[in-house]
């Protein structure tokens, strides 16, 4: 508790002093200026960690795994903080070196002298792991030192120059030509000054012609000024609305929560895009779709490896990402598991499911939501049957057939196709390893009705040579709004299916950058079979820039298995920690979108049915008079509308937004307590 306080206290007083320091803007290099200093931490170069010192709970786990400390991972940080604080005090509150503060714990702990020093390798190490380039920060420093007689680097750390160079080293800056101040190599730290004077007196320089910049209100910008530098506060290494939700939460570990915050925005502040759509795609890829799948892809290989499964098949387009985000992760984890990309659609899988049971097949097209939209019925199937039927020479004394007795007509071309497909099909899952011995294969789909599976069950479920894996078939999926009663038992969610769940949004964050699967085809030479595509290319969201949104979602995963050991964690409790707080990102960003979100990924086209016939935005810019209808009657447009996106679309100002918002999260909690209502007064009766 007291450690929590002391922390909160520091936070209350750095926000005091970035409100005093927010004035000083990062200014443009002055014709006086001769000298340009950058400060290091959380300016050139941070960790994969919410806070510094969290790095050294995952140091407190690693010592008690090798035998050298006995406590917990907090006892640890605290010994390791209690160590530097001792230093510094005997110092006259300037920077200790990490040498001074393993020789303090090694007389705490009673290590011997091979002890102390793998301790502090183990710690360094660890840091070098953890450290990662900010990029706007890095391309400023090329551009100083391309219009400033000199370049130089400070930092307030207990690290020598040497360790400092190697860490900036590691991050691809190379500082070989610039001076480096260190407080631990100079006796006197930028907090108090008197690191500035001696980097003036050493390069011969006023203290007026140094531009100093950083992200520490207090010793990179207000206590230079008062000693005549000119300064200017570095804001963008602070951490996003979504990161420091993460951190914050009451509940969880802190090791699994600042090490989910850390890489979140480590991987945010990777690059540096200069166009404003896609530096929104790159940062909510980084702090929202990266961590959410992350965490889903997480639980689907927990699942397996419980069940003893070694294959999943992530179920095309939406696992593309989710199968690359698997290989990267069992690498990491070291699991035995294999992770492959399953070329399948909603239509690529119905069509010869029909063949299992031909009597019905009419019946099961009508089934379907689309079905009485000859369009989208044509688009499923794969051919107009329209057209279909007037090559057929049917006479009808009515202007236009049903839906049904255009499908009634057109019966012998859509069993004839199901069966060539469900050959092909059938062919393709042998290709992939459903016919081995003991096959368990299990499917991992983001949802949202178990469709692919059924139907994928339906065409396999009387086949000898893989009646192992039909019987033993299982599916994983992000959320199901409805489970096919003849598979229910072998389906299992991610998360709860809520009412603000965006499926459309979700979607997105899972494109894929090749077309539809329509179906399969049979090498005549090989007899391999291939995935026929409606497109080789995803044209439209690439366009979009689903290339920045699967780099910036990677960016994640890269950072959380390059930058941690698999071993600081329990495995299912950083998935439990990323379910928990993607989802709380998620439903803030669907909820309350900004402008720029909204505008991004509501503009994104979605199609509308199964066999993609139509697609449309998920969020349109509303006019008032639809934002108006949206609010009176809801948004009853078609399923996946995202409202919120297209009512912030619509407003103009900040108070528009929040006074939208606000009136449809009244609106659609009333209609919540009302169905409610209902509900109660129907059983009762």
């Amino acid at each position: 508790m007291i450690g929590q306080r002391t922390l909160s206290f520091e936070a209350f007083r750095q926000r005091s002093r970035q409100a005093r320091a927010r004035e000083f803007a990062v200014p443009s290099p002055r014709a006086a200026c001769r000298v340009s200093s950058f400060d290091v931490f959380d300016t050139l170069i941070t960790r994969v960690w919410f806070q510094p010192t969290d790095l050294f709970l995952a140091i407190g786990r690693e010592l008690k795994e090798r035998g050298l400390f006995d406590g917990s991972e907090a006892e640890w940080q605290a010994i390791r903080i209690g160590a530097e604080r001792r230093c510094a005090v005997r110092r006259g509150k300037n920077e200790a070196t990490l040498d001074n503060i393993y020789a303090d714990i090694a007389l705490e702990c009673g290590w011997t002298p091979e002890q102390e020093h793998l301790a502090k390798i183990l710690e360094l190490n660890a840091e070098f792991r953890a450290l990662r380039p900010i990029a706007q920060a890095v391309e400023r420093l090329r551009a100083h030192r391309s219009q400033i007689p000199q370049t130089i680097l400070l930092s307030d750390t207990y690290f020598s120059a040497t360790v400092l160079r190697h860490m900036l080293s590691r991050c691809g800056i190379d500082c070989s030509d610039e001076h480096l101040f260190c407080s631990s190599s100079h006796d006197a730290t930028k907090r108090e000054g008197r690191l500035f004077d001696i980097v003036a007196k050493r390069l011969g320089a006023q203290r007026s012609e140094i531009m100093h910049i950083g992200d520490n209100a207090l010793s990179d910008v207000l206590k230079p000024r008062q000693l005549g530098v000119e300064a200017a506060l570095f804001m963008d290494a602070e951490p996003s609305r979504y990161e420091k939700d993460v951190y914050a939460a009451k509940s969880g570990s802190v090791l699994a929560k600042s090490a989910i915050a850390g890489c979140a925005r480590t991987a945010r502040l990777r690059e540096n895009l200069s166009d404003a759509h896609l530096r929104t795609i790159w940062e909510t890829s980084a702090n929202v779709a990266g961590p959410l799948l992350t965490g889903f892809v997480l639980w689907t290989l927990i699942e397996a490896r419980q069940k003893g499964s070694s294959t999943l098949y992530y179920l095309a387009r939406d696992g593309q990402i989710l199968q690359r985000i698997a290989e990267a992760l069992v690498k990491w984890l070291q699991w035995p598991i294999e992770c492959r990309y399953l070329m399948a659609s909603r239509k690529a899988l119905f069509l010869p499911s029909l063949a299992s049971d031909p009597e019905n097949a009419v019946a099961r097209i009508l089934e379907r939501n689309e079905s009485a939209d000859v369009a989208a019925t044509s688009a499923l199937l794969g051919f107009d049957i329209e057209a279909e039927t007037r090559g057929r020479e049917i006479r009808n004394t009515r202007a236009a057939l049903t839906t049904r007795e255009l499908l009634e007509s057109c019966r012998p071309r859509i069993l004839t196709d199901a069966r060539q497909q469900k050959e092909a099909l059938r062919r393709y899952l042998i290709q992939e390893g459903f016919n081995k011995p003991a096959a368990t294969p299990m499917l991992v789909d983001i949802g949202w009705h178990g469709n692919l599976q059924l139907h994928l069950s339906r065409t396999i479920e009387n086949d000898a040579e893989m009646q192992t894996a039909a019987d033993a078939m299982s599916g994983l999926y992000f959320g199901l709004a409805g489970r096919p009663p003849r598979i229910a038992d072998r389906m299992a969610t991610f998360a709860p299916f809520k009412r603000w769940l965006n499926a459309s949004l979700l979607e997105t964050f899972c494109s894929a950058d090749h077309g539809t699967v329509v179906g399969y085809a049979i090498d005549p030479n090989s007899g391999k079979v291939s995935a026929q595509l409606a497109a080789e290319k995803n044209e439209s969201v690439l366009q979009w820039g689903l290339g920045t949104q699967q780099r910036g979602i990677m960016a994640f995963v890269e950072d959380l298995t390059s930058g941690h050991t698999a071993a600081s964690f329990d495995a299912v409790e950083l998935m439990e920690e990323l379910r928990a707080s993607s989802l709380r990102s998620l439903k803030r960003l669907v909820l309350s979108p900004s402008p720029a979100e909204a505008s991004c990924y509501g503009a994104v086209k979605h199609a509308v049915d199964a066999g993609h016939s139509e697609s449309a935005e998920i969020a349109p810019a509303y006019t008032m008079s639809q934002a108006a209808r949206t609010l009176i009657y809801g948004a009853r447009d078609r399923a996946g509308l995202w409202a919120e996106g297209s009512l912030t679309r619509r407003a103009s100002t900040e108070i528009e937004r929040q006074a939208l918002l606000s009136l449809w999260s009244l609106r659609r909690t009333a209609v919540e307590l009302s169905k409610m209502a209902l509900g109660v007064g129907q059983s009762a009766k």
